[in-house]
């Protein structure tokens, strides 16, 4: 059982039915299948009930660096995951995906982490180079499906489901406070993430590449200015994966909208399909307080 973490034996241990350590087959009605792989003895899968994690057993890939996250709907996730699946056992690539129907609806519900919100398949490039290369033919495996949720953590790639951030690619935890790590050049340990928003660390540039090539088109309504009533009887604003309430006594009387990522217009506001990256609210018009990253995809 090389490899397991001290959590994994905790759950191996949860099988009565043996007195080993054992690791739990998970079964669900609602899981999502994978394609036909002409090589399956070149690849291992396992699952925690959340993740599953198909891992190439030909090549590995680093501790840290770019990865990629495949957004979707609920009604495209297992036309997506089949699509992105077969041209990853292709191209010999490491991923993992959300395990069943029931998992994406728990990532992606109202009080879901939003760390992890809209996060369907993640994708493990050994270099630079190949990740580059996925991005651009990701994007045209996905680009026949409707817009999953943004990715607060990520950055788009034109206009795509498919997004990128670079950080830690296998499990490394600090032994102080137990939160992911990445390694500085200088050996220094840094938290992965801690914000749902997109950003690097220092020591990180975006390949020239991307730099060079990625996108974003505006619709005519990126800005939408409108007067929203909003009523919270709480005291305190609740900020949740998908949206946030205000207290009453706030009485905002301005919300702009920006549809950075997404078609945004007052009608479809309460759309499931709306994707809203940033709120703004203003108090009155002329004080404008910026609550970045508020994902409202109701």
């Amino acid at each position: 059982m090389v490899g397991y973490s001290a959590d994994d034996y905790l759950r191996f241990s949860a099988d009565k039915e043996t007195i080993y350590y054992s690791e739990p087959v998970y079964a669900c009605e609602d899981a999502y299948v994978l394609p036909t792989n002409d090589n399956s003895e070149q690849w291992g899968v396992r699952s925690d009930g959340h993740w599953t994690y198909v891992n190439c057993l030909m090549y590995s890939f680093p501790p840290q660096g770019w990865k990629i996250h495949i957004t979707s709907t609920i009604y495209d996730a297992q036309n997506v995951l089949y699509d992105v699946a077969e041209y990853l056992f292709v191209k010999s690539i490491s991923f993992k995906y959300l395990s069943s129907r029931t998992c994406f609806i728990q990532a992606n519900g109202k009080y879901a982490d939003r760390l992890e919100s809209g996060k369907f398949i993640t994708i493990y490039p050994s270099s630079e180079h190949i990740f580059i290369q996925l991005l651009k033919d990701l994007k045209t495996i996905v680009c026949k499906y409707d817009d999953g949720p943004y990715i607060l953590t990520d950055k788009q790639w034109q206009n795509s489901n498919v997004f990128f951030r670079y950080g830690a690619l296998k499990p490394r935890f600090s032994n102080e406070k137990n939160v992911p790590v990445i390694v500085t050049p200088q050996g220094d340990l840094i938290p992965d993430k801690e914000l749902p928003l997109y950003s690097l660390p220092s020591f990180v540039d975006e390949p020239i590449y991307v730099k060079e090539n990625n996108y974003f088109i505006e619709s005519s309504d990126r800005f939408l200015a409108k007067e929203v009533p909003l009523y919270c009887p709480s005291n305190t604003a609740v900020m949740t994966s998908r949206s946030v309430d205000f207290p009453a006594s706030l009485s905002p009387t301005t919300i702009l909208i920006p549809g950075e990522s997404s078609t945004c217009s007052l009608e479809n506001l309460l759309n499931p399909n709306t994707r809203i990256s940033f709120i703004y609210i203003a108090y009155p018009p002329d004080c404008l307080i910026n609550y970045p990253l508020v994902y409202m995809d109701w």
